[in-house]
Parts: structure tokens; sequence; C-alpha cells
């Protein structure tokens, strides 16, 4: 194995009031507790070794009204709550990081085979470099869905139970994280 790499963004963290929630002014896009928890996951993952963690950026581009909300909104004639819209959230950067690492890999031999967790069919172009300089390609789902292009440009398509493999490694249910003794649990941020 030469390296795992991880391509994600950080949490969306600022909100400079450009675009407030239509209901609720006060609501933001992501809480805290959200921000906190995968600002660790990805200060965890790179800690590990042979592990690369390449981050894009997040945009909040506003909110939208959810489909199923809009639906009852009409069918039943009832004014729209906060909880019909969701924060509008968009990745950038992160196709582009793949685009360029994969291709550049393949040419330079550093790999003689990749494995792609994705279903975004953004990266068949550096699937396609990577199968003609002679890299064979692992499509893996963990049971979301694969588009049929992404299919179509891999070697191989391994299908992995996540579920499973949870139960399989922690038979007793996943672990929990200890509360800090330093503060009540109930003083935890909310929002």
């Amino acid at each position: 194995m030469h390296r795992v790499l991880y391509y994600d963004c950080p949490p969306y963290a600022q909100d400079s009031g450009r675009f407030l929630h239509p209901i609720d002014p006060a609501r933001t896009p992501t809480s805290t507790r959200y921000q906190n928890f995968w600002n660790s996951v990805l200060s965890l993952l790179k800690s590990k070794p042979y592990f690369a963690v390449r981050l894009g950026e997040v945009s909040f581009d506003g909110w939208a009204i959810t489909d199923k909300a809009a639906a009852e909104i009409i069918t039943q004639a009832r004014p729209p709550v906060a909880d019909d819209f969701q924060p509008v959230l968009r990745q950038k950067g992160v196709d582009l990081r793949i685009g360029l690492d994969v291709p550049l890999m393949a040419k330079d031999r550093l790999i003689d085979r990749i494995v792609i967790v994705s279903g975004d069919a953004d990266i068949v172009p550096a699937m396609k470099v990577a199968r003609r300089e002679g890299v064979q390609v692992v499509l893996t789902s963990l049971g979301h869905h694969i588009k049929a292009s992404l299919r179509e440009h891999a070697d191989l398509y391994r299908n992995v139970d996540l579920a499973a493999v949870i139960a399989s490694t922690y038979p007793g249910g996943l672990p929990q994280r200890p509360v800090p003794t330093s503060r009540p649990a109930a003083s935890l941020p909310e929002s």
C-alpha cells in the first residue's frame, strides 16, 4: 500500500449572516457539535500512518426548502416552519484534487492499484488515465448508489456491507466517547 488518501472538506464553520434562515434567523447551517465532531475525525485521520487528508472547501449557498416540506405545504396548505429548510452546502476543490493526484501517481508509477470509494462520476477522467497507465482501478461501494459510468471505468467492483464490518469489528456496539470530567455533559454546546 502506498498511502490512503482521504478527500473531503472541513465542516462549514463561518456564518457571515449573508444567508439568514428564512424563519429562524438564529439558526446556523451547522452546529458547533457537528463541527467539533468532524474536525476531530479529520484530526484523527491526519495523525494515522500512511494516511493523507486532502481538504477542499465548503461553501454555504443559502437555505432550501426540502422536497417533502414543499409537497406538504402545497397539499396541506400549511405554512412553512423552520425545520422545512435545510442548508445548501457544496464541496469545492475536492474533485480537482482527486483529478490531479490519481493521474500523477499513475504516470509516475507510484501505484499499481487504486481503490476508490465514491459515487461521484466527476472522477471518471482520473480513472481513465489511471487505467491507461496500467493501474488497476477498484471501485468500492459502502452501500451507496454507484453511477453506471463509474462502474464502466473500473476494473473491479466491490460492495462492502459497512454495517456488517462495524458489527464484526465491534460486536458490543461502537465504543462510546467518554464525557469530559472537567465539565458536566449538560453544559456541552447544542448549537
